[in-house]
């Protein structure tokens, strides 16, 4: 599972077609119950929207290697 958008990001432009968050909503659901569990969403989905913000795509599926950058340097797709 991911904690933040940066992990989901990586695997999504990496060709998963799915990311699960699995246990980073239990802090969430332990103290907070299902309005724990949206708040965490909600944020993931806000941090999501940045990145594709910053990488100039408009949907997650637009996500390739090309939209990550490592050591400064965008990667490529070979």
């Amino acid at each position: 599972g991911f904690h933040t958008y940066r992990g989901t990001h990586k695997a999504l432009a990496m060709g998963a077609k799915a990311v699960s968050v699995g246990r980073a909503i239990m802090p969430g659901l332990a103290s907070e119950g299902t309005e724990g569990v949206k708040k965490y969403v909600t944020a993931m989905n806000q941090e999501l929207a940045t990145i594709m913000g910053y990488t100039g795509v408009s949907t997650v599926n637009d996500f390739a290697p090309d939209t990550l950058w490592v050591n400064g340097s965008r990667m490529t797709a070979e």
